[in-house]
């Protein structure tokens, strides 16, 4: 059954740790597959259930909340928040405090009062975290997610009773990989999708018109005097202020 469950997990948390941003349905669906083994291990302890029990009760609750993200995209990624930033207080909070056998105490009766206090007050947070923040917070999530999902996998290989702090390094260094591939993705693609403002066409009409010929300068009015300058009447041959002689020739 360890093996079985291994095989499923390894994949799914490794596409969500480094592709949890692009298939955000599949890190909803991982929340709600990690909710529903943390309530099948809950209610399964009092009536007795089998494993394999609480493994199908969790595959249902993920797949039926990851078929429910395409519709409600950006509500279902804030409850998968909650629930994952729920989980994650909690189960650092396991591990600092118990070391190894993390997943049973936490599922089958481990909890206690302030894991639950714990649960409500990082899932608020990471709820938060999403609605606002949305494409990082995928990010981080999913690699969270992904790093958690990847990390029960494997924990059934690791040696047992292992130091707290060595399974808490090991989710720290896979979810910073994760993070770190899922944002230098993020950053290519918005370096793709920046599309240069075309410049608008240059009408005729934009150049500045130019200025308006100087008029040219009016030659002298050939019906004056030339000795004194007085105007003199059309056809007069002589000057009515100084009485020079007006030729025809001077008036042309």
């Amino acid at each position: 059954m360890e093996l079985i469950v291994a095989l499923v997990m390894l994949p799914v948390g490794l596409l969500s740790l480094f592709l949890g941003r692009k298939l955000f349905w599949l890190f909803v669906g991982l929340s709600g597959f990690l909710l529903g083994l943390l309530l099948g291990g809950v209610v399964g302890l009092g009536n007795n259930w089998e494993a394999p029990v609480i493994f199908l009760v969790a595959l249902s609750i993920g797949v039926a909340a990851a078929i429910l993200s395409i519709y409600l995209q950006k509500p279902m990624a804030s409850l998968a928040g909650f629930v994952l930033g729920g989980l994650l207080a909690a189960i650092l909070y396991m591990l600092v405090r118990f070391g190894t056998n993390i997943a049973t105490r936490l599922m089958f009766g481990g909890p206690g009062a302030e894991t639950w206090v714990l649960f409500l007050g990082g899932g608020l947070v990471a709820a938060i975290f999403v609605w606002v923040t949305y494409e990082w917070a995928l990010i981080v999530l999913s690699s969270l997610s992904g790093a958690l999902v990847t990390f029960a996998g494997i924990s059934s290989f690791m040696p047992q009773f292992m130091p707290g702090i060595v399974y808490l390094l090991i989710l720290a260094g896979l979810a910073a990989i994760g993070i770190y591939v899922q944002a230098q993705m993020l950053s290519k693609t918005q370096a793709v999708a920046v599309v240069p403002v075309a410049a608008p066409p240059v009408s005729a009409t934009s150049f500045p018109s130019p200025p308006p010929p100087a008029p040219a300068a009016q030659a002298p009015s050939s019906d004056i005097c030339p000795q004194c300058g007085a105007p003199v009447r059309p056809g007069a041959k002589f000057c009515n202020r100084c009485g020079a002689t007006v030729a025809v020739g001077d008036r042309q």
